[in-house]
């Protein structure tokens, strides 16, 4: 739910760059297969609610890989949650599928979490991969 005068979260993964969107369903196929579902929590992120959240201490920057970044603007991050820890206390910080999940997402090259250990469910790319990706031969 938004906060009054707060952009809303935005749980698309369209607004994810093209590189990291097959990145993000490659990602959520892997994690299927070891058994985990999983919530997407946020992709695209407006500069307010990046002030909000730093503000309340949910994140240490304003230069978030969820704001818009060139050359698309779209997002280069995106946040999930395992299914099974949605209701859990800061969604189980300490839980086995975490490990998995990180195992996952550095195998597609995604980078995982910020500088504070809540974060493990942060992808991210540093900057656009579309043109290297293109270069690649079809699988």
């Amino acid at each position: 739910m938004a906060r009054k005068g707060l952009s809303p979260q935005i749980k698309d993964p369209n607004k994810l760059c093209l590189c990291v969107r097959r990145r993000y369903l490659d990602y959520i196929e892997g994690c299927k297969a070891e058994g985990i579902s999983l919530v997407l929590i946020e992709t695209l992120r407006a500069l307010d609610r990046q002030k909000h959240y730093k503000r309340i201490g949910v994140s240490w920057t304003l230069d978030s890989k969820h704001l818009p970044q060139p050359p698309h603007d779209l997002a280069l991050a995106f946040d999930v949650v395992p299914k099974d820890y949605i209701r859990e206390p800061e969604w189980r910080p300490t839980g086995v599928l975490w490990t998995t999940m990180r195992h996952v997402a550095r195998r597609l090259g995604l980078i995982v979490g910020a500088p504070w250990p809540r974060d493990k469910g942060h992808n991210y790319l540093r900057k656009c991969l579309c043109a290297e990706d293109a270069q690649e031969p079809a699988a």
